[in-house]
């Protein structure tokens, strides 16, 4: 994989500007729809909160020598081309090398780097390099460990070009991160407080009006950092003062999303109550529910069934949540018997199958479930 990212500096002339309503642009279909959308509705929110424009865009080839006759001729053309020189930032990916460009506007060179400076002074001392390769670094790690997640619990064999799509995920995230985290932005001393959970300190902060959706090095808003961490009457201070519950970080969850999978119910409850977005999904394209049903968060299935949520969404994998709460081995469990039955009272579809074309009964009883199995074969009745 060959990384390289470009920041030029100088006065060139600014082109058309790009739409904003459209910040992924990929016509071969080279990530998924449903990813390229996620990206796109975040960075058209990043956009309106800091009026930083980021487009992604995927080309099968690769310039040719007269378009790259120099380092940084061709991003210098296309960033021009499509308005993003000066104040944006314009990420390509070429198939064809596996390559991923990065372009810095000019104007945003200081908050990358963290300081105040010039493109010129971050160049000429290699600021400017460090801080590139360590986020990058940091950037294609997190790719990589999410595509070998991936890899462990697909049901399909994995087709390398899917790591693509993790890969503009990290970097849509790593970028919105980065830029986020200005060393001028107020807020960011909200963060530690609530990796802390100080609530007296995060209560006196938002007295003085902070803001809410600062980042740490991972996506994080300090809303995620108290969900994560559980501090409960901590997450109600954030979500009452208008922290956003489906802020995503860089693994693509929200608040609401991590809270719903990890067993958070009364955080769930908070993030429902106010205006959770039923229909997001995470990096496995799936909604909340299906992790609540695979993980055995009983509480969290029977509050999600109250809404409106999808019961039968298939998760990219292939998977619904009752699928999820019988493929693996759970004979005897009293609490997926419970989630199983509460899925089954609410109508869960119980024929729709996975991609091998096994029903929820027949993989219960491939694994040994045969209590669940029956459980599922009697509504049938």
């Amino acid at each position: 994989m060959k990384y390289l990212l470009l920041v030029l500096f100088g006065l060139w002339a600014v082109g058309s500007m790009a739409t904003a309503s459209e910040h992924v642009v990929d016509p071969t279909q080279l990530i998924s729809g449903t990813i390229a959308r996620c990206i796109d509705r975040d960075l058209a929110k990043f956009e309106k909160e800091t009026r930083i424009n980021v487009l992604i865009q995927f080309h099968e080839t690769s310039p040719s020598e007269v378009e790259d006759s120099e380092p940084g001729a061709f991003m210098r053309a296309l960033s021009a081309k499509l308005g993003v020189l000066e104040k944006d930032v314009l990420i390509v990916y070429f198939a064809d090398v596996d390559e991923w460009r990065v372009w810095i506007g000019n104007e945003l060179t200081s908050r990358f780097v963290g300081k105040p400076g010039t493109a010129e002074e971050f160049t000429a001392s290699g600021a400017m390099h460090d801080t590139k390769e360590t986020w990058l670094a940091g950037v294609f790690a997190d790719s990589e460990a999410a595509w070998k997640r991936w890899q462990q619990v697909a049901r399909a064999i994995p087709q390398p070009i899917e790591r693509v799509g993790f890969q503009a995920e990290s970097l849509a995230a790593g970028i919105m991160a980065k830029l986020s985290s200005d060393h001028t932005t107020p807020g960011q001393d909200l963060l530690a407080p609530t990796l802390k959970g100080d609530i007296g300190a995060v209560k006196a902060l938002l007295r003085r009006g902070t803001n809410l959706e600062v980042r740490d090095p991972q996506g994080r808003s300090p809303l995620m950092v108290a969900t994560q961490g559980n501090h409960i009457e901590l997450a109600k201070e954030l979500i009452e003062a208008g922290a956003d519950v489906n802020a995503r970080d860089e693994l693509q969850d929200t608040p609401y999303l991590y809270a719903g999978a990890e067993g958070r119910t009364e955080i769930l409850k908070l993030t429902l109550a106010h205006g959770a977005d039923l229909k997001s999904v995470n990096r496995f394209e799936g909604t909340a529910l299906i992790p609540a049903a695979e993980k055995g968060h009983l509480e969290n299935v029977r509050v999600l069934l109250k809404t409106d949520i999808d019961i039968n969404h298939v998760n990219r994998p292939g998977w619904t949540a009752l699928y999820e709460a019988v493929m693996r081995p759970r004979a005897g469990s009293e609490t997926y018997r419970a989630i199983v039955s509460a899925l089954l009272d609410a109508e869960a579809e119980e024929t729709i199958t996975d991609k091998e074309g096994r029903t929820p009964e027949q993989r219960a009883r491939e694994v040994g479930n045969d209590d669940l199995a029956d459980l599922i074969a009697a509504a049938k009745q």
